[in-house]
């Protein structure tokens, strides 16, 4: 144990090199905060205007030399140095964050529109790939696919021809990580909680472990699985 600390009202934390971002409520202020892993505060600083609502989704990530925040219909950059870079509300022609790329489709970027996902590759030509009901916040590129959960269900869909390889259904799906031959993903279905793996190449689901009382979501790193709950910490290994 490095320090102790408070997390009631942290919302998500992300790791910025060696330094660690988190995002928290700090006397009904929203907060971003970038500090090493031992405690010490590099910089503060104050994102947004109001507070997310209950169950209003919330968004940290790192690209490049910024962290990007999306919470209460806004995106926010932030530099490295803690300045805000812009800030804008999400349009059609935004960037879907691919949090796992395996390099299967060189060069692939994707924007969201206003009729699902535009494609582009250095290897394919730019296609449209249109989807119906919920757009995805996120996606992983693994084996020529890209892997997406919306709509209650977790799906992969070929980038060269738009095919849909497998679909299985997973209440409220969040993907959480990929080892190359499995796709994990948390199903948040109140008043449950599990995680599941589902085989990459087939997406039959291979196991389901049930996550009682779980503190923050799970993190697959390393090829070990994090989960939080209360104030343990745990680590499940294959």
């Amino acid at each position: 144990v490095v320090r102790p600390r408070d997390v009631s009202e942290q919302l998500v934390v992300a790791p910025w090199g060696t330094d660690l971002l988190e995002l928290d409520v700090r006397e009904g202020v929203l907060e971003l905060t970038r500090e090493t892993f031992t405690g010490d505060v590099r910089w503060r600083v104050e994102v947004g205007d109001r507070l997310p609502s209950d169950g209003e989704p919330v968004e940290l990530r790192v690209e490049g030399d910024r962290a990007l925040v999306a919470v209460a219909g806004t995106e926010l950059a932030v530099d490295g140095r803690g300045a805000l870079a812009h800030e804008r509300a999400p349009t059609a022609g935004t960037g879907l964050p691919l949090r796992a790329d395996d390099g299967s489709v060189p060069g692939l970027v994707v924007t969201v529109t206003d009729v699902g996902l535009e494609l582009w590759a250095a290897t394919t030509t730019p296609r449209v790939l249109p989807l119906d009901g919920e757009l995805p916040a996120e996606a992983y590129v693994l084996d020529g696919a890209l892997v997406l959960a919306r709509d209650a269900a977790v799906e992969a869909i070929s980038v060269r021809d738009g095919v849909l390889r497998w679909r299985v259904e997973v209440s409220r799906g969040v993907l959480v990580g990929t080892d190359g031959r499995h796709v994990l993903v948390l199903d948040r279905t109140v008043p449950y909680r599990e995680l599941c793996a589902v085989d990459l190449a087939t997406g039959r689901e291979v196991w389901r472990l049930a996550l009682d009382g779980i503190s923050a979501w799970p993190r697959a790193l390393g090829g070990m699985l994090l989960v939080h709950s209360g104030d343990k910490l745990s680590r499940w290994v294959p």
